[in-house]
């Protein structure tokens, strides 16, 4: 299962992954491979892409429609995001 929802999102905003691309000043297959998981993001990059959706970083993840404020559902498990590390100490588990 996909922990990103980021295609999500882009159809709640009515936009495409070529215009996501271009406010954010990236190749549209990098973004791509982000979306599809077969490449990880940088924590500055999901900054930039949370920002340009109007959302928060933890807002990024699935199960933070669910989720209280800074928290990450993952694998049944409600992890706190409060710092890039802890982002960075999820996004490991999620490997």
């Amino acid at each position: 299962m996909s922990y990103l929802r980021i295609k999500e999102l882009l159809k709640e905003r009515g936009l495409t992954a070529k215009e996501l691309s271009e406010y954010l000043d990236i190749a549209e297959n990098s973004l791509s491979r982000i979306i599809t998981e077969k490449q990880q993001p940088r924590f500055e990059l999901l900054e930039h892409i949370a920002d340009q959706l109007g959302v928060e970083v933890w807002q990024l993840f699935r199960g933070s429609d669910k989720a209280v404020s800074g928290y990450v559902e993952y694998q049944g498990t409600l992890h706190r995001i409060q710092t890039k590390k802890d982002l960075e100490e999820l996004l490991k588990k999620m490997e």
